[in-house]
């Protein structure tokens, strides 16, 4: 069973790779860096990428979600030192904090992590 769950997790963070690598999610004609992608819009592509079950993540949801998975991987990298670069964004202050998921809304914790490949 363990070597299953490393097998998983290590499909995860190489699925959360791929994501950040592509050039062209996300990005904007007019600026040649590539964009910030939130731990949860790469964990709705991680999913579907892999075609997983598990719950992507949000505030109302239990802890052990693919969307904390993810962020925890890629903050790793990012320390050390890793070509991710890591950044914060809070949802203080906005009158909707949430995402969209296979048509029902997901309300966001008050600040999630965003990513982006610069290698």
């Amino acid at each position: 069973m363990e070597a299953y769950l490393i097998m998983m997790n290590d499909a995860i963070l190489a699925a959360a790779i791929e994501v950040l690598k592509e050039p062209t999610l996300y990005s904007h004609p007019n600026r040649k860096e590539q964009c910030f992608l939130s731990v949860y819009q790469i964990a709705v592509l991680v999913k579907e990428k892999l075609g997983l079950r598990d719950p992507v993540g949000g505030d109302e949801q239990a802890p052990h979600r693919l969307s904390r998975d993810i962020a925890h991987k890629l903050s790793t990298m990012a320390d050390n030192g890793e070509p991710i670069e890591r950044a914060f964004f809070s949802t203080k202050g906005l009158d909707k904090g949430g995402f969209q998921f296979d048509g029902e809304s997901v309300p966001s914790s008050s600040s999630f992590s965003m990513f982006r490949w610069i290698g």
